[in-house]
């Protein structure tokens, strides 16, 4: 039941604990990267979003998870910076 309860009612992409990809960046502050809960030994399947600063996040269960960033909100925005900057020049 709490499982079913979880997925129904899971955060919203982009926000603490919900999920993020190449396409859907993370909140400022929050970075992409993949979770494991606490005395589990597998992550989580899919990339989700955590405080970049303590590299953690709970449920509304209480139940916690460590966070391992992967870089995809730092590629991201890195492609956008460089877009600009060539956009810029030939301007």
């Amino acid at each position: 039941m709490t499982a079913a309860w979880l997925e129904e009612n899971k955060p919203a992409a982009g926000k603490a604990g919900g999920e993020c990809s190449e396409s859907v960046l993370c909140d400022t502050g929050l970075c992409c990267g993949t979770m494991t809960k606490e005395g589990a030994t597998t992550a989580e399947t899919g990339s989700f979003c955590a405080d970049a600063t303590s590299l953690k996040w709970a449920n509304v269960f209480e139940e916690n998870f460590t966070h391992v960033c992967t870089g995809l909100n730092a590629m991201k925005i890195g492609s956008s910076i460089a877009a600009a900057a060539v956009a810029a020049y030939y301007m």
